[in-house]
C-alpha cells in the first residue's frame, strides 16, 4: 500500500488522538502541578495516547516533563510540547479554541499547529512506519515539555536527571528545516510612563492596547488611520497579533498607542522609549550573514507599583553575544530614565548544512515534497531544537503557507498534515 493511502485509511486515528489533546486548555496558571492544571492533564493525555500507540512512557514524578519511546540503541530524539498560549480574545475566533474543527480543509484549534498538532503527527507517524514492518536501529524517545511558551524549565529539569538525545528533530516550525535560530532575550522595562495595558503574551505582536480617556490622543490616532474604540471613558486601539519571531507580519497596537500619546502628552518616558526603537531604529546595527538582522517586539503594557511596565521580546543574531546587545538596550533606556530586568534568554543554534543530519532530513523533506529548490532556514524563532547538541526544528509549515501559531483560529491544513507524516516516515527510516 502506497503511504498516501495508509495515511488516508488511518487518519481518523489521528484526529481522535488530536482532538482529545486540544480539549485541553492547557495554558499555564499558578495553581501548581507545576504549570497549572490544564497543563498537568495534557501531560497526562499525551502519555496515555502514546500507550496507546504502543509506546513505553515515563511521567516525571513532578510533572515538569514526560516521554514515551521505543527501540534499542542509540537515542533519537523528539522534542515536543504539550502547553499552550492563552486564546486571547475570544471575539476573534470564529471556532472554539479547544474544540478540534475541521473546515474547509483545515483543522482549527488552540494548538493545532503550535505544537499538539506536530506532536501527534510525529507519533503516528512512526507508529505507521513500524506498522510497516521497519525495524528500529535506534531508541526513538519523544520526550514532552511542558513549559516552552515560558521559560522551558521543564527542559531543565529533564537535562538534570535524563539520557540526552544523540541527535533530533523538533516538529515545531517550518519545512525544508530550520538549521540557525537567533539567540532570544525577553526584557522587563519599568519608569515613568501613561499607563498603557494591553498586549497578549511576551513572545505575540500586542492586537491592543488601552488607557482612560484623554485629551488629544483621539486625535493623533485618527491622523495615522488607527482602528479604535471608545467604551466606557476608555480608548483602546486595535492591531494585528503576529509571533514574536516575526513581528513584521503583525501591526503592534502598543507602538500606535504610544505613539499617539508620545505626540499629545508630557512626561512619557516609557512611550517615548517605545516610539525611539520602531522609528529611529538603534538597533539596526546588530545584523549578520548567518542569521539577518536583529528584531524586537514589544509584547505586553501594564502598570505595577505605579510605575509603567513594558515587556521586549528581542532576537538577535547567532554571531553576536547577549551582552552586546543588552548593553546597548541599557544604554538607551539609561536615556529615559528606565530600568532593565532580564525576564529570560536563551543561547542561538547553528548547525552547518552539510551536517549529517541537516543532509537526511533535508532528503526526506525533498523526496515526499518534490520541492528541489527551498534551502535550510533561518529563523528568530526559539524552539526546544536549541536545546540540546544536534537537534534541528522540523516541520509542520510548509514554504509560502500562513503562520498561525498564536493566533485567533490557529489552524494547520489537512492535506499538509498528511504531507508532514509522511516525510517524518521518511525521516526515521534514513536515521533510525
Amino acid at each position: 500500500m502506497r503511504r498516501e493511502e495508509l495515511i488516508d485509511q488511518r487518519f481518523d486515528d489521528y484526529m481522535k488522538y488530536l482532538s482529545e489533546l486540544i480539549e485541553i486548555r492547557s495554558v499555564i496558571s499558578d495553581d501548581g502541578k507545576p504549570f497549572g492544571d490544564g497543563i498537568n492533564k495534557a501531560l497526562d493525555k499525551i502519555l496515555e495516547i502514546s500507550n496507546r500507540m504502543g509506546f513505553s512512557t515515563y511521567r516525571d514524578p513532578q510533572g515538569y516533563y514526560g516521554y514515551a519511546e521505543i527501540g534499542e540503541g542509540d537515542l533519537f530524539g523528539v522534542l515536543c510540547h504539550v502547553d499552550v498560549v492563552d486564546e486571547g480574545n475570544l471575539d476573534d475566533w470564529n471556532y472554539p479554541p479547544f474544540e478540534l474543527t475541521e473546515d474547509q480543509g483545515k483543522l482549527f484549534g488552540r494548538g493545532s499547529i503550535d505544537d499538539k498538532g506536530p506532536t501527534i503527527a510525529a507519533m503516528f507517524a512512526l507508529r505507521l512506519l513500524l506498522d510497516e514492518g521497519f525495524i528500529l536501529n535506534k531508541r526513538v524517545r519523544f520526550i514532552f515539555g511542558t513549559d516552552e511558551e515560558s521559560l522551558w524549565r521543564c527542559l531543565d529539569a529533564y537535562k538534570a536527571k535524563e539520557e540526552l538525545p544523540t541527535m533530533g528533530f523538533a516538529p515545531d516550525a517550518d519545512f525544508p528545516l530550520v538549521h540557525v535560530e537567533k539567540g532570544m532575550m525577553q526584557l522587563i522595562i519599568s519608569g515613568e510612563g501613561f499607563g498603557i495595558e494591553g498586549g497578549d503574551s511576551m513572545n505575540a505582536v500586542a492586537s491592543h492596547a488601552t488607557i482612560p480617556m484623554t485629551d488629544g490622543v483621539i486625535g493623533s490616532l485618527q491622523a495615522f488611520d488607527r482602528r479604535f474604540d471608545v467604551i466606557d471613558e476608555r480608548i483602546t486601539v486595535y492591531g494585528k497579533s503576529a509571533h514574536a519571531s516575526t513581528p513584521e507580519q503583525g501591526k503592534n497596537a502598543i507602538y500606535f498607542l504610544a505613539k499617539a500619546i508620545e505626540e499629545t502628552q508630557e512626561n512619557t518616558k516609557i512611550e517615548s522609549f517605545i516610539v525611539d526603537l520602531y522609528e529611529n531604529m538603534p538597533l539596526n546595527s546588530f545584523k549578520d550573514d548567518e542569521s539577518g538582522a536583529l528584531t524586537f517586539n514589544v509584547g505586553k503594557a501594564y502598570t505595577e507599583q505605579e510605575k509603567s511596565v513594558i515587556t521586549l521580546d528581542i532576537r538577535y543574531p547567532v554571531t553576536f553575544k547577549k551582552t552586546e546587545v543588552l548593553d546597548k538596550i541599557k544604554e538607551i533606556t539609561n536615556h529615559y530614565g528606565l530600568s532593565v530586568t532580564e525576564h529570560s534568554s536563551l543561547e542561538g543554534l547553528y548547525i552547518p548544512e552539510d551536517n549529517h543530519l541537516v543532509r537526511s532530513l533535508m532528503e526526506s523533506y525533498k523526496e515526499v515534497s518534490g520541492d528541489k529548490f527551498s534551502k535550510p532556514l533561518k529563523i528568530g524563532g526559539a524552539t526546544y531544537a536549541r536545546s540540546m547538541p544536534n537537534i534541528v526544528a522540523f516541520g509542520p509549515l510548509f514554504p509560502g503557507k500562513e503562520m498561525t501559531a498564536h493566533q485567533a483560529n490557529e489552524y494547520i491544513e489537512i492535506e499538509d498534515l498528511k504531507k508532514a507524516i509522511e516525510i517524518y516516515m521518511n525521516a526515521y527510516e534514513k536515521l533510525c
